[in-house]
């Protein structure tokens, strides 16, 4: 390899990856818990959102409490709470494992989001 390859090999910039990291559970202490440790990951980017907290979605089932539909009209109500929060920043390619390595409560569902960075 000659010395002008070297250097252009050298000059190219290094690739920058756009990550969203969503997380949802219905245990809000777990869910908290996480995003702040996923949150003191990402302080050491420059361009870093978050973690921002989402509405909370109330799921509601309502059904009646006799199985045969004899007796008074009585209805028993069920409810679930889904919480939700996000991180973005702007990661190096080299530090993108450093970043996105933590262990999970089962509690928390986590999806990942990458695209290559115009800037």
């Amino acid at each position: 390899m000659s010395e002008v390859e070297k250097v252009e090999i050298q000059d190219q910039p290094e690739k920058v990856y756009y990550v969203q990291l969503n997380m949802v559970s219905s245990n809000v202490k777990e869910l908290e818990e996480f995003a702040t440790v996923a949150g003191n990951k990402f302080s050491a980017l420059k361009t870093k959102k978050g973690p921002v907290r989402l509405p909370t979605k109330t799921l509601k089932i309502t059904t009646r409490k006799t199985p045969n539909g004899e007796g008074s009209k009585t209805w028993e109500t069920y409810e679930l709470k889904v919480h939700k929060r996000y991180i973005t920043g702007q990661i190096p390619a080299s530090a993108i494992v450093h970043f996105l390595n933590f262990t999970v409560p089962s509690s928390v569902t986590v999806s990942i989001q990458t695209k290559e960075s115009s800037a």
